[in-house]
């Protein structure tokens, strides 16, 4: 998949939606609080919530409300 002329997106872990959550969240256009992580535990897949820092578990095929963030690595020389 290309975007902005850019491949290898994938979901982040909680650990970067933590990142995320302890920056400007309130600044970012979303739908929903629940994002997905592409953590996996034995309980389920890790969501965040971002309008609490928090985490949850679901099986795979828990949708409601639960959006999903795509990140790609940086390009070389690129800033934040």
């Amino acid at each position: 998949l290309e975007v902005l002329g850019r491949r290898g997106w994938r979901l982040p872990t909680v650990s970067e939606l933590r990142h995320v959550y302890a920056g400007s969240v309130s600044e970012l256009r979303r739908t929903g609080d629940y994002v997905w992580s592409a953590d996996r535990t034995e309980r389920g897949y890790v969501f965040f919530e971002l309008n609490t820092g928090g985490e949850a578990f679901a099986p795979a095929e828990f949708s409601n409300f639960t959006r999903a963030f795509c990140v790609s690595a940086r390009e070389e020389g690129e800033g934040r």
